[in-house]
């Protein structure tokens, strides 16, 4: 039974964790377009948002064991 209820508590973390990578996956693709309509208009200060925004959800990505930290 134990090992039945730390099965069923893996699964449900394992789903738990893929479905913040993939908000943070969907939050990155927001935010490099948003950086590349940044660009594109030439608004610094909006570009340095997107920029900080991508940096932290790469961030929470490596965290989460998604991303290397290698380039």
């Amino acid at each position: 039974m134990m090992n039945r209820l730390q099965s069923r508590l893996a699964k449900a973390e394992a789903e738990q964790k893929q479905k913040a990578i993939n908000l943070a996956l969907f939050s990155m693709d927001y935010y490099l377009m948003a950086l590349h309509m940044a660009q594109e208009k030439g608004c610094v200060e909006e570009m340095e948002e997107s920029k900080l925004m991508i940096a932290e959800i790469r961030n929470d990505l490596i965290r989460l064991g998604h991303y290397s930290n290698e380039r």
